[in-house]
């Protein structure tokens, strides 16, 4: 599984692609009960346009049904996006492809008996708002096509066809909604349990870093400080060993930290940047792109989790106001791992921070030129925000 499987919208994936192929089925099975219509009315409308809107109409679905497998969550929705678009655009063109005008009134344009392919494809694409959005949409122009076809010659059996269709869809379009909202709300505990078990191993592996660096100094560091400061010659090479023990110990917890020695995989490198970021600000919007295997080494992880939060601290501390939006983002690419943190606050001029300012040239910019193949780029400017872009490549 990739990280941005691992770390995706995974129930509302499946029930996506779950209903996608329902939806490729139900195509087909329209197709089997429309045939007959789409001959009886190839007199009254374009050769051309029927062999489009068949191919559009009946096509579409069962293809899509065929490779929602391998579409991820985003990409699925956007060819079912294009779909629904191109529903109403193809039932808006009846009229002008029209090439026998008018149809009888008993005779009803094709397209309006497959409106529930146009509608469902809105319910799985759009927000609820948007999708209700179109599907009234799609009953206007029912109503309108249905009346227009046949002359004007009668509107009252062309509002019952409205009438009756908005309600058959309807009743999909609303069990579609609710299946993806339940795929989505048991994302969103899951993700909410990963950052929290993210938080929470963070913070057990920072106490515990922070009890022994304590012990540490308690033991040896002020031992030899005090015995130092007895100005007693005979204790001179003691003190000496102290102090050399005390400075191997803190090169080796700098160098190899025991909570920072297993390679992290990728999805456990992503919970473990939104827990860095949330945990500093809880309005940052956090996102993950591309796809990586590998895992990440155990120092990289580190030093890109305290970049992060450097980031975001600064932001918070010099970008503004409660409406400034921030966010952070995790890109795999081919060999290289980049999350850049960014907010649309009051900037800065980069030339102008002061020496003593340590924030970006140690928190950041050292933090990750520290790791080879690590770098670090902050980017500002008055009234423009700030981009932080921290970055790895592996050799």
């Amino acid at each position: 599984m990739t990280a941005a499987e691992a770390d995706g919208p995974q129930a509302a994936t499946r029930v996506l692609r779950t209903a996608t192929r329902v939806f490729g089925l139900t195509g087909a099975v329209f197709f089997g009960l429309t045939v007959g219509q789409m001959v009886e009315q190839a007199d009254y409308v374009s050769s051309v346009w029927q062999v489009v809107a068949g191919i559009l109409t009946f096509g579409a679905p069962p293809a899509l049904a065929i490779v929602c497998g391998r579409l991820s969550y985003s990409a699925l929705q956007r060819a079912l996006r294009v779909y629904a678009v191109g529903f109403l655009v193809m039932v808006l063109s009846w009229l002008p492809a029209m090439t026998q005008y008018p149809m009888p009134p008993a005779l009803s344009p094709w397209p309006l008996g497959t409106t529930m392919l146009g509608s469902v494809a809105a319910a799985l694409a759009f927000p609820p708002a948007l999708a209700w959005a179109a599907i009234g949409l799609d009953m206007v122009l029912l109503l309108v096509v249905r009346y227009a076809a046949s002359g004007g010659a009668n509107l009252d059996v062309a509002l019952q066809d409205a009438t009756y269709m908005t309600a058959f869809v309807s009743i999909f379009a609303a069990l579609v909604m609710v299946a993806l909202r339940g795929g989505r709300s048991q994302d969103a505990a899951a993700a909410l349990a990963r950052t929290s078990a993210a938080g929470a191993a963070y913070a057990t592996a920072r106490a515990r870093e922070e009890t022994r660096l304590d012990a540490l100094v308690h033991d040896e560091v002020m031992t030899a400080l005090y015995y130092a400061a007895q100005d007693r010659p005979e204790l001179a090479r003691s003190i000496r060993d102290q102090a050399g023990r005390a400075l191997t110990e803190l090169a080796r917890m700098e160098g190899v930290r025991p909570t920072e020695v297993v390679p992290v995989p990728p999805a456990a490198f992503v919970s473990r940047m939104r827990a860095v970021a949330l945990g500093v600000s809880p309005d940052v919007v956090f996102h993950t792109r591309g796809t990586r295997t590998e895992p990440i080494p155990a120092g990289v992880a580190a030093a890109f989790a305290e970049a992060t939060a450097e980031a975001v601290r600064n932001s918070l501390e010099h970008a503004g106001g409660p409406d400034v939006s921030r966010s952070a983002t995790v890109t795999f690419g081919p060999g290289l791992v980049t999350v850049t943190i960014t907010d649309d606050g009051a900037g800065f001029d980069t030339r102008q921070v002061r020496p003593h300012r340590l924030g970006i040239s140690v928190s950041i910019r050292g933090r990750l030129e520290a790791v080879p193949g690590g770098a670090a780029t902050v980017t500002s400017r008055r009234g423009s925000g700030t981009r932080v872009i921290l970055t790895w490549r592996s050799a």
